[in-house]
């Protein structure tokens, strides 16, 4: 498979690569980039950075937008996604843009966004049923005041699966990860998550399995809408919750929650490697999701961790390249 390298030589910008990929073929970037745009309109097609270079747009426009055209792969991994100044969201699909059986992968992409726009990291939205989207060891860090990742208007047979990814707000009015859908059935997962620091940590209006996720330091941690019977939670660790998480018709099955204070290594300094005396080591079940954020294997110990790191076993070591590591 051939790539199409930006590094200012082959290619110097991104857009220019994307016109001459093809089927098969990644862009790679070697280069930062700066206040480019792409409308995603090719299949099987991925990009990624294999040095830590990062894309970055200023004005109010979105970074990536997906376009009608997409009906089967596109994959964007191993990169950093800027939004330092300005609004617009950093991916957005809008509603009803794919063909039916579209799949996406977002892997190991850190969310920057510096600013103080209103706008998502990541906005995911469709109504034509059987799309899939898989989000997997991804860091959203936010000052805006809206949605790290914002899901609406799936159907029944739309599916995601959101692991291993942590979510960081410091903006009063930014929501970690919401699910708002026009149907009660859509097919969602969101495993050994780490989310701090949000006004609403998990915003959930339809059916769905949340599972092993860390909440901490949100002003609530879990709010729900919609109709009766919505979400399946366990082994889950939270602080705070609104009045609904106790009301039965709201949670089919909400496990026990434990007390995540002072879990982490350093929460100061955006550490949130699980110490060895936390109690989400070794209190979570099964999810598959492995390996975590970190890419060390699960479990460890006993059991998987709660939270988006897997607990080292060979001493207080995890703290590792955290805060470089995608």
């Amino acid at each position: 498979m051939a790539d199409r390298i930006v590094d200012g030589v082959s290619y110097s910008t991104i857009a220019g690569a994307y016109a001459d990929v093809q089927s098969d073929e990644w862009i790679i970037l070697r280069i930062n980039i700066s206040n480019e745009f792409l409308n995603l309109n090719k299949n099987f097609v991925g990009i990624k950075s294999d040095n830590g270079s990062y894309w970055d747009r200023t004005d109010n426009s979105n970074l990536i937008t997906i376009s009608s055209g997409l009906t089967q792969l596109f994959k964007i991994q191993d990169i950093e996604l800027r939004k330092s100044a300005g609004n617009g969201h950093t991916i957005q699909l809008v509603n009803g843009n794919l063909g039916v059986g579209a799949k996406f992968e977002f892997r190991r992409i850190y969310f920057n966004r510096q600013h103080t726009g209103n706008q998502e990291c990541l906005r995911l939205g469709d109504s034509n049923g059987t799309d899939t989207f898989i989000v997997d060891r991804c860091r959203f860090v936010s000052n805006s005041g809206s949605y790290g990742i914002f899901f609406l208007n799936f159907t029944d047979a739309d599916s995601y699966t959101i692991t291993n990814c942590i979510i960081e707000g410091s903006d009063a009015g930014f929501e970690g990860i919401r699910c708002t859908e026009s149907t009660t059935n859509t097919m969602g997962v969101v495993y050994n998550c780490t989310i701090v620091g949000c006004n609403k940590g998990l915003n959930i209006s339809h059916r769905g399995s949340f599972i092993n996720n860390l909440l901490a330091n949100n002003t609530d941690d879990i709010t729900f809408g919609g109709s009766s019977n919505i979400a399946d939670i366990t082994y889950s660790a939270f602080e705070q919750a609104d009045e609904a998480l106790g009301a039965t018709n709201l949670c089919s099955n909400q496990g026990t929650a434990i007390t995540s204070t002072d879990e982490f290594v350093d929460e100061g300094s955006d550490d949130y490697h699980l110490k060895s005396t936390a109690d989400c080591k070794d209190a979570g079940t099964n999810t598959g999701a492995t390996p975590d954020y970190d890419g060390v294997s699960r479990p460890q110990g006993s059991a998987y961790d709660i939270g988006a790191y897997e607990y080292e076993v060979n001493g207080d070591i995890n703290a590792l390249l955290f805060a470089t590591n995608f």
